[in-house]
C-alpha cells in the first residue's frame, strides 16, 4: 500500500506541460489516426479478396487486424489528452482502451516476427516442409499470440480498479492497486522481452537471407537483380522494426521505474514521461507503416491492389497491368 501512496502522491506533486500533452500530441496522433485507418481499411479490403489459403497470408490478415484495432483507440486517446471530453474518458482510457493498445501493438511486434521467420524458411530452405507453413498451424500460432496477449492485457484492467478523480486520472499508474503495480511491472519486462527476441528473430532472418542471396547471385548472375529486390523488401520489414519500436522500448524502461520511485525528481520524471510519449507515438506510426510492407512482401496483395487502382507498373523485372492481374495469385 505504501508503493501505491508513493504513486498518487508523487502523481500529485508533478504537473505535466498541458501546452504539450494537451495540444501537440493530440494532433500527431490525430494525422496518423488519419493516414493509418485509411489505409488500413483499404488493406482489410484488399485481403478479403484474396481467397487463396495461405499461412503467410494469414499472418499478414492478423497483422492487419492488430493494427486496426490499435488503430480505433487512437481516437479516445486525442479526446482524452486535449481535455475536450469528460475525465471519466481518461480513466476508461486509462483502465481499458490503452491496455488495448499495447495488446494489438505487441501482438503486430510478434505477427511481424512471424511474417519474417515464414519468409527465411520460404528463401533459404524453399523445399523445406515446416510446420510455419502449415495453415493448421499457423492459426494455432496467431491463436496463441491473442490468447498470450489477452493473458497479459486483461488483469491490467481488472486491478486499474482504484477509486478515479478527475485529479488521479492524469496518471494512470495511480489508478493501479498494489497487485496491479507489480502486475503493470512485470508486464512491461515480459514485453520488453518480446522485443528482443522479436528483434533477434528479424536480425537473424535478415542475415539468413542476405547470405542466401549472396550466394544466389555468385551461382545465378541473371537472378541479381530479383535477389536484390527481395533484399530490399526484407529490409522494408527490419526498417519499420527498427523506426517503431527500437526507440520505444530504449525509453520504456526508464519510464517505468521512475513511476514507482519516489527518489526521482519531478523535472526527471517529466523528461522520462515525455520520452516515453514520443516514442510511444513512432510506435503506434507502426499502423501506417505495415501497409507499405504488404505491399512489398505480398505479391498476391500487390497485383489486386495495382489491379483495383488500375495501374500499370513494372516491378521486380514483371510488369503488372490491370488486364492480366489475377487475384488468385501466389503470395
Amino acid at each position: 500500500m505504501n508503493t501505491t501512496h508513493n504513486l498518487t502522491s508523487n502523481a500529485t506533486l508533478c504537473p505535466r506541460e498541458s501546452s504539450i500533452t494537451e495540444v501537440v500530441y493530440p494532433i500527431l496522433y490525430s494525422l496518423i489516426f488519419v493516414i493509418s485507418f485509411m489505409l488500413n481499411s483499404l488493406t482489410i479490403w484488399i485481403f478479403f479478396k484474396i481467397k487463396r489459403t495461405h499461412s503467410f497470408i494469414f499472418y499478414l490478415k492478423n497483422l492487419v487486424g492488430a493494427d486496426m484495432l490499435m488503430t480505433l483507440t487512437f481516437p479516445l486517446k486525442i479526446l482524452s489528452e486535449s481535455d475536450l471530453a469528460p475525465w471519466e474518458l481518461t480513466w476508461f482510457v486509462c483502465r481499458f482502451s490503452a491496455v488495448v493498445f499495447y495488446i494489438n501493438m505487441y501482438a503486430s511486434l510478434m505477427f511481424l516476427s512471424l511474417i519474417s521467420l515464414a519468409r527465411c524458411l520460404k528463401i533459404v530452405k524453399p523445399f523445406g516442409n515446416y510446420k510455419l507453413h502449415d495453415i493448421m498451424c499457423a492459426r494455432i500460432f496467431s491463436a496463441g499470440v491473442w490468447l498470450f496477449m489477452l493473458t497479459l492485457g486483461i488483469p491490467n484492467m481488472i486491478l486499474t480498479n482504484k477509486m478515479a478523480t478527475a485529479s488521479n486520472v492524469k496518471h494512470c499508474i495511480s489508478l493501479k492497486s498494489s497487485l496491479g503495480v507489480k502486475w503493470h511491472k512485470a508486464v512491461i519486462y515480459i514485453c520488453t522481452g518480446i522485443f528482443f527476441v522479436g528483434l533477434l528473430v528479424l536480425i537473424v532472418c535478415y542475415a539468413l537471407i542476405s547470405k542466401e542471396i549472396h550466394k544466389s547471385n555468385k551461382k545465378f548472375k541473371s537472378s541479381a537483380n530479383k535477389n536484390c529486390k527481395t533484399n530490399q523488401n526484407i529490409a522494408s520489414v527490419v526498417a519499420v522494426f527498427f523506426f517503431c519500436f527500437v526507440p520505444y522500448h530504449l525509453c520504456r524502461i526508464s519510464f517505468t521505474t521512475s513511476q514507482t520511485d519516489s527518489k526521482i525528481n519531478c523535472t526527471a520524471k517529466n523528461i522520462l514521461y515525455h520520452g516515453k510519449e514520443i516514442t510511444l507515438f513512432l510506435a503506434a506510426c507502426n499502423g501506417c507503416l505495415d501497409p507499405i510492407i504488404y505491399f512489398f512482401l505480398c505479391k498476391s496483395f500487390r497485383e489486386l491492389l495495382l489491379k483495383k487502382l488500375n495501374v500499370k507498373i513494372k516491378i521486380a523485372g514483371t510488369q503488372i497491368s490491370h488486364n492480366n492481374t489475377r487475384s488468385q495469385v501466389h503470395p
